[in-house]
């Protein structure tokens, strides 16, 4: 079984690779483009038409910028480049966009180191738009996702918040796709960790919630090891519970993305520390989570610094675990 400190160092460098990726790294990682949105195709059974990559610049003078590649299999300049679009500023740190392409085709995107976030208009496809901007909305700085609500605003997670103080827990934050604040929650409530961020989210109309992660982007802080559970409807915080650990002992640091399976009720939440977690009684006052799986056993040899090999191996395990769940 992998260490312990292995364990953390292959989620450190791994969070790491995510938030720096140039777009030569993207283009050699399309298969796993975690900062790409895809267009969907004009007739359902048809493959994906574009892939929208979010792109930091390797040469730090030049702007980052949005990516569109061609994937349309019958087209002459399929995997070809079509377009950029620059956006404003350097150094931005292009991390997370929507995980789907919205419907109305306005895909927000963030570029953490400098806080900024954008919001592409790919309404035309081969011509991506830059639609608006914006920084810290009501003391809320530094979003990192972007999920769409049921009326199709935008909540965002802002992993901390300005205070006379200094820097306290982020929060939530709904917006309009024109990016103008609807409403917004602060995720500090009685005895919260200090260290909490907000980091990620999934939402479960059905019942009323919202789970949130609370990893730290620069530090590996033990408060990453919790879940917040929100009430959707007022965006009220309700609960912050532990997460235990398993078999490995550590599996339950860095708390990644919540997912939202296809019954619309059922969660799973991933850890950067290799460990999937599944919720219960999310909508009950005693919400609980349980290891669901953990990926402890790399093939030997394999580096803790080879992220890309270890994340398919993680990603093949998920999916085998997925669809035995499934049956």
């Amino acid at each position: 079984m992998e260490r312990a400190d292995e364990r953390i160092l292959r989620a450190r460098n791994l969070r790491s690779r995510l938030g720096m990726m140039t777009f030569r790294d993207v283009l050699a990682a399309v298969p796993l483009a975690l900062l790409a949105c895809v267009s969907p195709p004009a007739q359902p059974s048809a493959g994906p038409e574009y892939l929208y990559l979010w792109t930091g610049s390797a040469d730090s003078t030049q702007p980052d910028f949005l990516a569109v590649l061609d994937l349309a299999e019958d087209s002459a300049r399929y995997g070809r480049l079509v377009t950029t679009l620059p956006v404003p500023g350097l150094r931005n740190g292009p991390h997370h966009t929507e995980h789907e392409m919205p419907a109305d085709r306005q895909l927000f995107a963030n570029g953490f180191d400098s806080g900024k976030s954008y919001i592409f208009d790919l309404t035309d496809p081969v011509r991506p738009r830059l639609a608006g901007q914006f920084g810290d909305i009501e003391g809320y700085t530094h979003p990192h996702s972007f999920l769409r609500l049921p009326d199709g605003h935008v909540l965002a997670t802002f992993q901390m918040r300005h205070e006379p103080s200094g820097m306290a827990q982020g929060g939530l934050v709904e917006l309009p796709p024109a990016g103008q604040p609807v409403r917004s929650r602060s995720a500090n409530a009685p005895g919260l960790d200090p260290e909490t961020r907000v980091y990620s989210a999934g939402i479960v109309p059905a019942l009323d919630r919202i789970v949130t992660t609370t990893t730290d982007m620069a530090e590996d802080y033990q408060a990453s090891r919790q879940l917040q559970i929100w009430r959707l409807s007022d965006l009220a915080p309700l609960h912050t519970i532990t997460l235990p650990n398993g078999p490995a002992g550590d599996e339950s640091m860095l708390t990644a993305e919540p997912w939202v399976l296809t019954d619309g009720r059922t969660v799973l939440v991933s850890t950067f520390a290799c460990g999937l977690y599944r919720m219960e009684g999310l909508e009950s006052e005693t919400p609980s989570a349980e290891v669901s799986a953990v990926h402890d056993n790399p093939s030997p040899g394999l580096p803790s610094t080879d992220n890309e090999a270890g994340w398919r191996q993680a990603l093949a395990k998920l999916a085998s675990h997925v669809e035995a769940g499934s049956r």
